[in-house]
């Protein structure tokens, strides 16, 4: 596949996305709980099968016709929840992070894998794996809450630590924000408005396979329980005052105050939860998060920032910005963010000749806050980059939108 545009860096970068998944991918039966297939690594000095940096893997892999790759991860998942009960936060090569899990997207990468094997036995394996991981890990105890809606939080037990460490900042890590302020002092009371409508996601999508393994009644349940979700989700987690989605306090009942939004907003966008009404209503928010070059995790705020805050910004929250603002609709709005972010990345790939985990999306010279140094590498950068361009500025047969600027009216990608 290659990419010709006005923007000879964003071509390159494009290019070394391709190519580049050699130097991060690696045989599973190196890890600690060996895998069936390969696997991707984020990068850096992360050498290990993360769970959602794996899902965000997955579609890029399929877009650069690494169609087995992309098959040996879901395999890797399904293997995992077979022999845990759920994918845990990561399966390094001297141990397992068994007492957490990271945000569930293997609905999402199993309906990427599926159209390019047909596999139906495959797909019967997978969807058992799911709902194992569905109904005994994230809405079974203590992940269920009150509300009806699912949480955070680490199992404990002999797991594995966070820095610092502390029920607080694992339930961070299960998250995959780790760390920011969003979830202020006790992550584990939150009731996040991105696990939920990623369950939400689950079910339809669960629905969406049974319908394909041709098992109507299930398909039909699978479907109440996302309507039943969907209620719950509007219920919870709308504030209807203030246009936007936001977490919840389980003990209070009330939407979190004194903390930053963040684009965790956005996934019920992507998910397919928001009505038109409350899309259009999202977008009116984006100004908080948009900045010169892509969208920062969070909106300015508090005066300390860790690395899910402003003004940095990641590769899976904007995929799944751009993709839910063009689902429902918003595809100008999803095309300007795609292409600053692109072109973020671009710049500093032909500045360095690598991919970043994260980036300043405000000053590319400003500092990139963490509890760690930046890491080249990077999987999921070089799938949502791939992603960006072959399914928000180009069309199914590689042609540019008519929304990018009026010099990429003759720019191609070929198959």
């Amino acid at each position: 596949m290659s990419l010709s545009t006005p923007e000879p860096r964003l071509d390159a970068a494009f290019a070394a996305s391709v190519t580049g998944w050699g130097s991060l991918t690696r045989s599973g039966d190196r890890l600690a709980f060996p895998l069936p297939g390969r696997f991707v690594m984020p990068g850096g000095f992360f050498r290990w099968f993360f769970y959602w940096d794996s899902c965000f893997v997955v579609p890029g892999l399929l877009v650069s016709g690494e169609r087995d790759l992309a098959r040996e991860i879901v395999d890797g998942f399904v293997a995992s929840i077979e022999e845990y009960g759920f994918v845990p936060n990561y399966n390094g090569p001297n141990g397992v992070c068994a007492s957490r899990s990271q945000p569930p997207f293997l609905t999402w990468a199993i309906s990427e894998v599926w159209p390019a094997i047909g596999d139906q036995a495959w797909l019967e394996r997978a969807v058992a794996a799911t709902i194992t991981e569905y109904q005994t890990y994230w809405t079974a105890e203590p992940h269920m809450t009150e509300l009806g809606l699912s949480r955070y939080v680490d199992l404990g037990g002999d797991g594995c630590g966070t820095v610092p460490d502390s029920p607080h900042h694992r339930a961070i890590a299960e998250s995959g924000w780790d760390n920011t302020t969003r979830f202020g002092d006790d992550a584990t009371r939150i009731c996040p408005v991105d696990l939920n409508a990623q369950l939400y996601r689950y079910e339809v999508d669960l629905a969406g396979f049974f319908r394909i393994l041709g098992r109507p009644a299930e398909a039909q349940a699978w479907e109440r329980q996302a309507q039943d979700r969907h209620k719950l989700i509007d219920r919870w987690l709308w504030d209807e005052h203030s246009g936007i989605y936001r977490d919840v306090d389980i003990e209070t009942r009330c939407f979190t105050e004194g903390v930053p939004l963040t684009l965790a907003s956005y996934v019920p966008l992507w998910a397919g939860v928001a009505s038109a009404d409350q899309a259009s209503r999202c977008v009116e928010h984006l100004p908080r998060f948009e900045a010169a070059h892509g969208v920062a995790a969070g909106e300015a705020g508090p005066e300390e920032v860790d690395a899910h805050d402003w003004p940095t910004g990641w590769a899976h929250s904007t995929w799944y910005v751009c993709d839910g603002l063009a689902r429902s609709g918003h595809r100008e709005d999803a095309v300007r963010i795609a292409l600053k972010w692109l072109r973020r990345v671009a710049a500093a790939h032909a500045e360095t000749g690598r991919f970043l985990e994260r980036y300043n999306v405000v000053d590319p010279d400003g500092p990139t806050p963490g509890r760690y140094r930046l890491l080249r590498g990077f999987g999921w950068t070089n799938s949502v980059f791939l992603l960006l361009v072959a399914r928000i500025l180009f069309d199914p047969d590689g042609r540019p939108s008519p929304l990018l600027p009026a010099s990429w009216k003759d720019a191609q990608l070929s198959h």
